[in-house]
């Protein structure tokens, strides 16, 4: 009883359970010590966040764990699907090489020293973009800006049916507001118009199957400077 005594005394000062001090004071209950073995193996055992499935009272629990599903990849690891037919047609463009049209090529139809020498302008020119309309291979612009203004600017349109570049020329008439037929037209079939500040100059050029629309700054040029800037063009088609 005494030996007892000390076991459970060495316990209270090691921290120890009083079923472990039982085991090393060797006077334990076999039984007791039995059950406590197997139900330390039991929670060594199972899985971490499982023991709450097994009942207190001994009862077998009821049902299963479900299974863990398997990891779902970011949408950025997922393969792309994309038609066969449009896989076939990149792949035979890559094999051959093949790349997009080229747009249409405008840019020497109007020059810096054009304007200079037609209109007498002596301020700073830049060439940059015309915005609206994306350049493709029937059509394309560019823009001369003036003195932080808009400047001066050529539109071509390009058509391999006479057709179409008739019906392109009639459209483009009625958008105009105010539009006057000119008598001695540049190119086959000419058009002019001014307002909001720009003045425009439209052709048709039948000879290159073409039509184009010169403009430019009211300020900067006048009737007669503009037509000029236009035949230059008429001459470079």
């Amino acid at each position: 009883m005494e030996r007892h005594r000390a076991a459970i005394a060495l316990a209270a000062w090691f921290g120890l359970s009083a079923v472990a001090c039982d085991r090393c004071s060797g006077d334990a209950d076999p039984a007791a010590v039995g059950e406590g073995s197997a139900a330390e193996a039991n929670e060594a055992s199972a899985p971490e966040g499982e023991a709450a499935a097994t009942p207190s009272d001994g009862s077998e629990a009821v049902g299963e764990a479900a299974p863990t599903p398997p990891p779902i990849a970011p949408p950025e690891l997922r393969a792309v699907e994309r038609r066969p037919e449009v896989e076939a047609s990149r792949e035979l463009a890559a094999r051959l090489g093949l790349a997009p049209p080229d747009p249409l090529f405008v840019a020497d139809l109007l020059t810096r020293a054009d304007i200079r020498e037609l209109t007498r302008f002596q301020g700073e020119l830049m060439e940059t973009t015309l915005e609206g309309i994306a350049p493709s291979p029937d059509y394309n612009a560019i823009r001369i800006q003036a003195n932080g203004g808009f400047g001066f600017a050529v539109q071509v349109w390009e058509y391999a049916d006479p057709r179409d570049l008739s019906a392109q020329y009639r459209r483009l008439k009625e958008t105009y507001f105010d539009s006057t037929l000119e008598n001695s037209a540049v190119g086959n079939e000419a058009f002019s118009a001014d307002f909001e500040g720009i003045r425009h100059y439209a052709f048709q050029h039948r000879a290159s199957k073409s039509m184009a629309v010169v403009t430019c700054d009211r300020a900067l040029c006048d009737a007669a400077q503009l037509r000029a800037l236009a035949q230059r063009v008429a001459n470079r088609l």
